[in-house]
């Protein structure tokens, strides 16, 4: 029986390779220009060149699956498309964060150029739908500063959405305005951005439990401030931590909180061996004032 099944004409024609069936069908213009939107949101998405579609791999796999009458669309063509499908995206996210609720993340990092590159990420209040963070927009600064950060932002429509920032962060401004208007010595670095990370944990607590819009905020907010700072603060990120933790002992009204064991600090040898004369001398001083 399955040997008169593979006789059978019908086996035989679904089985025999066909021409049609492993080339892409572009006698439809349309599908052309859906084919070469696909190209280019597809090599957007996975963070790959354009330039690369001339790579002889991918040249290779095209001549075995397109048609041969059907021409890759060069580099430039689909460079020129890339403004129009840009429109079309941001009309989408437009739509999507239309009348809703939003979070605004900012994130400033720097590229290969060693250019300042300031990231705005949305992220949709609303627990019942996608909620994931989305990219809204790259700008590229001269400097960072407050000004060129804020202008950077509040040129979107936004109304009540930083009202809870200003409401909530006032330990984080204080330490922000304190260090832009360079308002510090090398003594209290290390306990300002100490009291600071304690207080974003503070207030993670607050939030911790309650599933509500603001909580839910509240939460993200302090979070993600708080990993951030933890990496310069304890993960060494940041290699002068160490540095500004040691320089408190030189400001007479930290040291009396501090281990009186000079060897406690990790400062070099050559510094501590001059220190170790008047180390105890120092400490009476500090106590009685």
């Amino acid at each position: 029986m399955i040997d008169s099944h593979l006789k059978t004409k019908k086996h035989i024609a679904n089985s025999s390779p066909k021409e049609s069936q492993r080339a892409l069908d572009f006698s439809n213009g349309s599908n052309k220009e859906t084919f070469k939107r696909d190209l280019i949101v597809g090599f957007g998405s996975a963070n790959v060149p354009l330039h690369k579609l001339q790579n002889k791999f991918f040249k290779n796999i095209f001549d075995k699956y397109l048609k041969t009458e059907y021409n890759i669309p060069s580099v430039s063509s689909l460079r020129n498309s890339l403004p129009k499908i840009y429109e079309e995206e941001m009309f989408k996210i437009v739509n999507f964060f239309e009348n809703s609720k939003i979070a605004i993340m900012c994130d400033e990092t720097s590229d290969t150029l060693n250019r300042s590159v300031f990231q705005i990420i949305f992220i949709k209040l609303d627990l019942n739908v996608d909620n994931k963070p989305k990219l809204v927009d790259t700008v590229f600064l001269e400097d960072v500063n407050y000004e060129t950060v804020s202008r950077a932002y509040t040129r979107y429509n936004i109304k009540d959405q930083f009202e809870f920032v200003a409401s909530k962060c006032d330990k984080f401004k204080f330490a922000l305005l304190k260090f832009e208007n360079r308002d510090f010595t090398a003594t209290n670095v290390y306990s300002v951005i100490f009291d600071l990370y304690f207080w974003l944990d503070g207030q993670l607590a607050i939030y911790q439990e309650s599933e509500n819009f603001e909580h839910y905020f509240g939460r993200k907010l302090f979070s993600d401030a708080q990993s951030k700072l933890k990496k310069y603060l304890f993960d060494g990120a940041q290699p002068a931590t160490e540095l500004f933790k040691n320089a408190r002992v030189f400001d007479p009204l930290q040291v009396i909180y501090l281990s009186r064991n000079l060897d406690d600090y990790s400062f070099p040898e050559q510094i501590k061996s001059k220190l170790k004369d008047e180390w105890h001398l120092y400490l009476e001083i500090s106590s009685e004032l």
